[in-house]
């Protein structure tokens, strides 16, 4: 473990949390529109978020994709007219709501 550690394979420990167990009952991806001069600022931005699960900037019809968690849809509504289309910058965001969670693994096997 040490030698993975030291080699960058293993970047770090951390505990995985059921968001279902701690209130979050709703997971929804958000593909989001920028001005190119706005992208990386707005995807920072989204990183701080509480509710904002992943961030990643991508080449193709959107600039950023971002996983976010909801207590319910009212909660996920509120957070996306609210919070996330209101950030300087984005042009569109679309929202899809996950209804099932076929491979969440946010780890590889060596």
């Amino acid at each position: 473990m040490k030698k993975l550690r030291r080699d960058g394979v293993i970047r770090r420990f951390t505990a995985l949390v059921n968001p279902n167990n701690v209130g979050y009952a709703i997971s929804a991806v958000v593909s989001i529109r920028s001005n190119a001069n706005d992208t990386l600022n707005i995807a920072q931005q989204l990183s701080t978020m509480k509710r904002v699960s992943e961030v990643y900037t991508v080449v193709g019809e959107y600039d950023i994709v971002a996983k976010i968690l909801a207590k319910d849809m009212n909660d996920l509504k509120e957070f996306v007219e609210q919070q996330l289309i209101s950030l300087p910058g984005i042009k569109e965001a679309r929202t899809n709501v996950i209804f099932s969670s076929i491979k969440d693994e946010p780890s590889i096997e060596l």
